[in-house]
């Protein structure tokens, strides 16, 4: 087999000599990169004294396009977009093989004097607007970064936009200014004092001031042009806008000229004005796209700061942000408008950006809930239920069920603690633990047993910055609060853990709770593997303890040791302002008289609801199973009948009966609670759970003579993990239909 030979490069590499038209400023640093064809990056080198040499295969050499132009700043390869934004110059040159320099002709004023380029400081923060007790607050985002790019200036975008679609940027001027649409209030985008707000009311304001600006001529032009020459007005919140000042006959002639070149020239003239508007262009949108020149990770606080180039003698760039946060496990783009309506046109360098994110998903920057001095709270069940909405008192029947809806609990439940953090680790108070024991079944008959361990894994995310990269990279492993071997879970510090070993060359940047359930459980219940996942057989009460343990692993004397057990007094979800009060008696564990923990009963269900419809049948009807029809005699009536049934009776249900294709039947429908005596007539047998009512023909058909009907039924489950409602015990019946007609004689 022969081997294929490497293709040599160009001898010396691909060496190229060129200077300067005029007189370019000393320490002008310039470089030249070679593309492809196809525009894909070969390489690039310095020009120094007038040469550089380039690394190239005398076959790329040959058919390279080489740009001169400024160094490239970031860590982005070259593009040719880049170099077009850069006012790079592509030199139009022959590749000699026989020649060890390629002679490229001076490099054009017109080009170079564009190349120095000046840094532009770029900060910014990220913030995801919260309803926190009835006000709007801006709460930090974490775990994100921000895309910074550049979007093409306008005026190139102008330059090349097709000829046919010339009078159509005109034309739709002139609709969005004569009838303006509103632009988003407050504008995504920003305004320098280089491009003005484009708000009809404000430009009507400027022109009966007859300030001189870039604005007053196009828009009078426009505006003119779209009544035939007659002065127009615009509209605007408030009185009318008086009436246009008069043009001078070449703007106007300019911008109403058949000829494209010359509307294309008047259109760049005016390019400040026009830009604000492209936002309710939206045909314009595809023509706009942007380089990404930095991606930036934010602080815990939600802020960015960081530097990029631009040149020098040219305007400021037009930026654009997105943002993408570290969710679930994966980065995920949670803030991308479209760059029409969201670049900040002419930034001006060293101004912060706000970024506001509505995406739920962007997550909040969360050191933790924390309590102040030698205090432990327990809240409630994961985030949605409350110690205060649990049912108490020893002989309550409802014992350990919330109290809005009389729901059960299942699945994984997780309890919600607020640690005392920062005193209690200092007080040597290092570790808690969680238990259970069963204290009844469903029934309330009497259970005896011991205490268990809740001893699954408890982790917490931290934020890790690699500070050896360019772009400082968030990873976010996790940190084990325990078990350890004498199953305790440590409290949680408020900073860096002190036996938590940092890689070299990182940094811990605070706690990342980047999924909130996994990084607010303080245990884990697993209520559906109890009696080996036998729901029916474990159904019933249960009792949690949290205790507190000294670094020995010695459990404390809350009272000695000064610790205060609080309690939720609040309704869930939580914020910084919830309330607690003392634990009562009830939810204090004692031992020999001393105060050693918290306890709390809750109700256990993972039962599955049950759903069936069953057959129609009747008086004074015959039945055609094969077919679904229903003949009827006059004064017939009709059976229905499903099974809604929850083995403990904690499911709601809904059946549904609709003549033709949405007309509901109420006399036919029934809605409430599976364990209920009847609902709407419908009776419960309480041996099946099957609901029955007998309905007359008339009641169903209403105006009609013949009809076809569909059944549908839901019940749903209405156990909860304190984050949901456990949609997996619902169940939907098979829907049913069938059909009446008149009996013929």
């Amino acid at each position: 087999m022969a081997i294929k030979k490497r293709k040599k490069p160009a001898k010396g590499g691909l060496r190229i000599k060129t200077s300067f038209e005029g007189q370019p400023p000393k320490g002008l640093e310039t470089h030249v990169y070679a593309f492809d064809g196809a525009g894909n990056f070969l390489a690039s080198a310095r020009l120094e004294d007038g040469v550089a040499r380039l690394n190239l295969e005398a076959e790329q050499a040959a058919a390279a396009r080489l740009f001169f132009g400024p160094p490239m700043r970031g860590d982005h390869l070259p593009t040719l977009k880049r170099m077009e934004r850069a006012n790079a110059f592509e030199a139009a040159w022959r590749f000699d093989p026989a020649s060890e320099i390629q002679r490229i002709d001076p490099l054009p004023e017109l080009h170079w004097r564009w190349w120095p380029w000046c840094p532009c400081r770029v900060r910014g923060r990220v913030v995801r607007p919260v309803r926190v007790h009835g006000t709007t607050q801006e709460l930090p985002v974490c775990r994100a970064r921000v895309h910074i790019c550049e979007v093409d200036q306008v005026f190139r975008v102008i330059e090349v936009l097709p000829d046919d679609l010339i009078p159509r940027l005109r034309d739709d001027l002139v609709a969005v200014i004569n009838h303006p649409r509103p632009l988003p209030d407050p504008p995504p985008f920003t305004f320098d004092p280089g491009v003005i707000d484009p708000s009809p009311i404000n430009v009507a304001r400027m022109l009966t001031a007859k300030r001189q600006t870039v604005a007053a001529p196009v828009l009078e032009a426009v505006a003119e042009a779209a009544v035939g020459g007659e002065p127009a007005r615009i509209a605007g919140p408030g009185p009318a806008a008086p009436a246009l000042l008069s043009l001078p006959a070449e703007t106007r002639a300019a911008l109403t000229s058949p000829s494209v070149p010359i509307v294309r020239q008047a259109l760049l003239d005016h390019v400040k004005l026009i830009t604000p508007y492209l936002c309710l262009l939206h045909w314009f949108w595809g023509w706009l796209t942007c380089d990404e020149l930095k991606v930036v990770t934010v602080d815990r606080h939600g802020r960015f700061d960081t530097t990029i180039f631009y040149p020098c003698f040219g305007d400021k760039p037009d930026l654009y942000f997105w943002v993408e946060a570290f969710v679930g496990g994966t980065w995920t783009t949670v803030y991308r408008p479209h760059l029409s309506c969201a670049t900040f046109w002419n930034y001006p360098c060293g101004s912060s950006v706000t970024i506001r994110v509505t995406n739920p998903l962007a997550p909040v920057c969360d050191p933790g809930p924390t309590l102040a001095g030698l205090q432990v709270a327990v809240m409630g069940i994961g985030k949605n239920v409350s110690i205060s909405e649990i049912e108490s008192g020893t002989s309550n029947p409802k014992r350990g069920l919330i109290k809005a809806d009389g729901a059960p609990f299942a699945g994984s439940i997780e309890p919600n603690v607020w640690f005392g953090r920062a005193a209690l680790i200092a007080s040597g108070i290092t570790h808690y633990r969680w238990s259970y024991r069963r204290l009844t079944r469903a029934d309330g008959t009497p259970v005896s047993d011991v205490w268990h361990v809740m001893d699954k894994a408890v982790q917490r995310h931290y934020a890790l910055v690699d500070t050896t990269k360019p772009d400082r990279p968030l990873t976010f492993p996790v940190y084990a609060l325990g078990p350890n071997e004498h199953n305790l879970f440590k409290i949680q510090p408020l900073g860096k853990p002190a036996d938590l070993t940092i890689p070299p060359g990182h940094t811990f940047e605070g706690w990342a709770p980047i999924n909130q359930r996994q990084d607010s459980a303080t245990g884990y219940f697993l209520s559906h593997l109890l009696a080996e996942g036998d729901a029916k057989a474990a159904a019933g009460r249960y009792e949690l303890k949290l205790e507190l343990f000294d670094a020995a692993g010695n459990r404390v004397d809350l009272d000695a040791a000064g610790v205060l057990l609080k309690e939720a007094t609040s309704p869930a979800p939580f914020t910084a302002g919830a309330s607690t009060q003392p634990a009562t008696a009830e939810h204090t564990l004692k031992a020999g008289g001393k105060t050693v923990g918290f306890r709390f009963v809750i109700f256990v269900d993972n039962n599955p609801a049950e759903a069936e419809i069953f057959p129609v049948s009747g008086t004074g009807v015959t039945v055609d199973t094969a077919c679904g029809f229903v003949e009827y005699e006059s004064g017939a009536t009709v059976d229905l009948s499903f099974k809604a049934r929850h083995e403990n009776g904690f499911a709601t249900f809904n059946f549904d009966v609709h003549r033709g294709p949405s007309n509901p039947v109420s006399a036919a429908s029934a809605a409430g609670k599976v364990g209920a005596a009847s609902v709407n007539g419908f009776l419960r047998n309480p041996a099946t759970g099957i609901f029955t009512k007998t309905v007359p023909v008339t009641s169903l058909l209403g105006s009609c003579d013949n009809a076809a009907f569909s059944e549908t039924l839901h019940v749903e489950a209405l156990a909860t993990d304190g984050w949901a409602d456990l949609e997996y015990l619902d169940k939907r019946a098979t829907p049913k239909a069938f059909a009446l007609a008149k009996k013929k004689p």
